[in-house]
């Protein structure tokens, strides 16, 4: 607890803070007291674990203030580690109005506590949590008095695979301090591939095209299964996307590795973990990963033989006529990019530095990214990579 600095600092006594699982185990109310392991776990000195898949945290506090002014308020507030509050921040306010023999505590919310003489509990959540929020220590959940600072606690936000569900692959590690980089290219370093043990990975310096996988595991307190859904999101350098590639969802229990293949592609993938607990509850935990495209990018003759022979391709298609330009689309590649299909950044406005790796990683990692040519005036296509990137 911080040291008072109002007249009636004396009046607030701190209970902890707590993390709760599940929405089932937040509907059996507020409260130290109805936190129960293992679906709530309550804390009274800094530096707790809150979990990434956590539904909720709170913040309780006592209040013993005979005599209380009208008007006066206990607010909290949720601060990240960068010091900006969080979405929720500003919606947990108490105010006391009193009458004349009782009064209430009212919630922003709508409920109320009423006593005679302003004695009770307050508290808040924060939640539903996002798993996407900031991993790391410095989370503040904060406690306010008619405004001033009055009791501060910390906690670290963490993938936990000791709580009820906690990703553990891929997660960022010693040779990826930032990032968890799945390097299709194997050529990041000290950044080494992430997917170097996935079992049944192809191996990316051999494999033509190439081939890699994540791999892909989490723990969980229940022995249901788990289920799990991949999305790879990218964008162009030249500001086509995003675009979403979504996998198909895939099970494992608890424990289990599964190796999800990605072939010729780069971009940015948010893996999402959902299980349900023993109370009935449901339980999300997530984590995102990059996929670096590969460094010899698409192979020219397999792009060849997509744009011109494939059974997706112009010229197998039904729109394409009697005297319809042979390797049409071919051409248009070669005229707007020479096949390139990925390029690492700085080289603007080739490419471009997308989710800021190559500035937030001291420039260590140049990953390469989708690169979208510029429109010519005798061209119909801006981008030939586009229609080839995903071969």
């Amino acid at each position: 607890m911080l040291a008072a600095t109002n007249t009636r600092a004396q009046d607030l006594t701190d209970k902890g803070y707590y993390r709760v699982a599940d929405s089932q185990a937040y509907s059996t109310g507020a409260g130290v007291t109805t936190c129960n392991e293992p679906f709530c776990t309550h804390y009274t000195t800094n530096g707790g674990i809150v979990d990434t898949s956590d539904y909720a945290v709170g913040q309780e506090v006592y209040v013993n203030a005979p005599n209380l002014p009208s008007g006066s308020t206990v607010s909290f507030t949720l601060v990240q580690p960068n010091g900006t509050t969080d979405p929720f921040s500003g919606k947990y306010t108490w105010n006391w109005n009193s009458g004349n023999t009782a009064g209430c505590w009212t919630w922003n919310y709508g409920g109320q506590q009423c006593s005679s003489n302003s004695a009770t509990y307050l508290w808040a959540f924060a939640g539903p949590l996002s798993c996407q929020f900031p991993v790391g220590p410095g989370w503040t959940f904060e406690t306010y008095f008619n405004g001033t600072l009055e009791i501060s606690h910390t906690y670290v936000f963490e993938h936990n695979p000791n709580g009820p569900l906690g990703i553990t692959s891929p997660l960022v590690g010693p040779d990826s301090p930032l990032f968890a980089l799945i390097d299709l290219a194997a050529d990041q370093n000290p950044y080494t591939a992430t997917d170097s043990t996935c079992p049944g990975s192809p191996n990316p310096n051999t494999s033509s095209p190439n081939l890699t996988s994540a791999c892909l595991s989490a723990k969980a307190a229940t022995t249901n299964q788990i289920i799990w859904t991949a999305n790879l999101k990218y964008a162009t350098s030249g500001g086509l996307g995003p675009i979403n590639d979504p996998h198909r969802p895939f099970p494992t229990n608890s424990g289990e590795m599964h190796s999800e293949v990605y072939k010729n592609e780069g971009g940015q993938v948010l893996a999402t973990a959902t299980t349900t607990l023993s109370d009935g509850g449901t339980v999300t935990d997530c984590t995102t990963f990059y996929i670096e495209g590969p460094a010899g990018g698409i192979p020219n003759l397999l792009i060849t033989s997509q744009l011109e022979q494939s059974t997706q391709s112009y010229q197998s298609s039904s729109s394409y006529p009697p005297d319809g330009t042979p390797a049409l689309m071919a051409q248009v590649a070669v005229k707007e990019s020479n096949y390139v299909q990925f390029l690492e950044p700085p080289q603007p406005p080739k490419n471009v530095d997308l989710y800021n790796l190559y500035a937030s990683s001291n420039n260590a990692i140049a990953a390469k990214w989708p690169l979208k040519a510029s429109s010519t005036a005798d061209s119909p296509m801006a981008a030939a990579t586009s229609v080839s990137r995903r071969l």
